[in-house]
């Protein structure tokens, strides 16, 4: 399956031996969901993330606040900017996972035997799932230059010559960009 590739290019876990697994680690169930989208069928694997232990792990993600998504739009109007909203393939896929190792039993269909599955990636289902991947684009963002808003901690900012001429707002996987034509190309090539 794609979701199945997709996992494997961004490797997103392991096949590890039953017998390495220390005692007492929870090894957590799995399962596909399906939907029918518009133009495709869609599978995705899920972690049953109800079975995991959260004690000592960080679950809160933002998500950007409504006024934000107003003032966002105001400005491109006012502004004559641009918009341009982005959806990220696999998020949570991309963000590697901290603190314990998780382990999940094989998936249906692609089992191997004597193993189960150790996440090296957040996969959807987590609790931290949302967190991770927030922190991972947190993290690139400010990598490529972006700075945070002190008023929404989902709102990222390009600043040029004093002048801020881009505006992001993220909303879990989904991004909403505003500012300058050439800078939001510019995020659109990254």
């Amino acid at each position: 399956s794609a979701e199945m590739q997709a996992m494997a290019r961004l490797n997103v876990f392991t096949y590890v031996p039953r017998s390495s697994i220390p005692v007492g680690a929870k090894i957590i169930r799995c399962r596909w969901v399906f939907k029918v989208k518009p133009d495709k069928l869609k599978s995705r694997l899920v972690i049953c993330g109800y079975l995991q232990d959260v004690s000592g792990v960080e679950t809160f993600s933002p998500t950007m606040k409504l006024v934000t998504v107003r003032l966002l739009f105001a400005l491109a109007a006012f502004l004559g900017w641009q918009v341009h909203t982005l959806d990220v393939c696999n998020a949570f896929l991309n963000a590697p996972l901290e603190g314990e190792p998780i382990y999940m039993h094989c998936v249906q269909g692609f089992d191997e035997f004597g193993m189960v599955i150790k996440l090296n990636k957040a996969l959807y289902g987590l609790k931290n799932a949302p967190r991770e991947w927030h922190s991972t684009l947190t993290d690139y963002f400010f990598r490529i230059g972006l700075r945070k808003s002190v008023l929404d901690s989902c709102l990222f900012l390009l600043v040029k010559d004093d002048k801020v001429v881009l505006l992001i707002g993220v909303h879990v996987d989904d991004l909403l960009m505003v500012g300058m034509p050439r800078y939001v190309d510019w995020m659109r090539q990254k």
